[in-house]
């Protein structure tokens, strides 16, 4: 990159100033990328509520391992078998359903990847993974152990069962 302002070489002369003049159109380029994901995102979003039926529409109805429903703003997905009845909606039944997240990283690969570097993001109600690595209150954690069920426990709450301090 080579900038040139009234004829001066920016880069040489004013060098502390070229690269806060990189580091800003780096930030500025970022943000264009993060605003695109967003995009995308809530494109994704969009068309998932489209697809798939509000939790109150199926009560009375045979769900399916993997079929997928919405409870308020949250889109969730059947993890076992069974007719939905308006007491089992997906907050109130963890172990019939979990939370589905939305995004892709950089390379392509879901956005709650579960690495270290790119940890899922722990809320109540989630199944852990062995091996995944979550985030909960800013603080990173590797889960040791299949939960199998949701989980409806903050993750400092279940340390040495499912996960340790990464």
């Amino acid at each position: 990159m080579r900038c040139v302002v009234l004829g001066l070489n920016f880069k040489d002369e004013y060098p502390e100033d070229y690269a806060a003049y990189v580091a800003a159109e780096r930030e500025m380029e970022s943000n264009e990328s993060e605003q695109a994901e967003l995009t995308e995102v809530i494109g994704e979003i969009n068309a998932a509520r489209q697809e798939f039926p509000a939790f109150g529409t199926l009560i009375g109805q045979s769900l399916a391992v993997g079929q997928k429903c919405w409870e308020g703003e949250t889109l969730c997905e059947v993890i076992q078998a069974h007719t939905a009845q308006a007491d089992w909606a997906p907050s109130a039944a963890p172990a019939l359903f979990k939370v589905v997240h939305f995004g892709k990283t950089d390379n392509g690969n879901t956005a709650e990847e579960g690495s270290q570097g790119n940890p899922i993001k722990w809320t109540s109600g989630m199944t852990s993974i062995n091996g995944k690595y979550y985030v909960e209150d800013g603080i990173v954690y590797l889960c040791n152990r299949d939960s199998g069920n949701a989980l409806h426990y903050k993750i400092s709450d279940l340390i040495n069962l499912y996960f340790v301090k990464a």
